[in-house]
């Protein structure tokens, strides 16, 4: 999963400045169901995964190098309600398949 830091790690780079002024906190990078790596944008602002909700066994949350640390809520639904469970930054390894439609972002104090 390493390669999944050094993704995140180029994204940050490259887009932050471009996005930084729209809430972008980092990035979250996700293995779906076929262990293929997907790294989207960490905000403030509700965010659906792409094509509908994955299931997955891997989340990295990485944050702006200006924003210490963040914690993000990851939903069931694709409208930011439903189960949910909230990650810090960092790697997050599951034992089972946990489903994530949409997530929201914010600072940690």
């Amino acid at each position: 999963m390493k390669l999944t830091t050094t993704i995140a790690s180029l994204f940050l780079a490259v887009l932050a400045p471009v996005v930084a002024s729209e809430g972008l906190l980092g990035f979250v990078a996700i293995a779906d169901s076929e262990n293929e790596q997907n790294v989207l944008p960490a905000s403030e602002n509700c965010f659906a995964y792409p094509g509908g909700p994955t299931t997955t066994r891997f989340i990295n949350v990485v944050p702006l190098e200006d924003t210490p640390a963040i914690r993000c809520t990851f939903f069931t639904s694709a409208t930011c309600d439903g189960d949910q469970i909230t990650l810090n930054t960092g790697e997050h390894q599951f034992r089972r398949d946990l489903v994530v439609g949409s997530w929201e972002c914010e600072p940690q104090a």
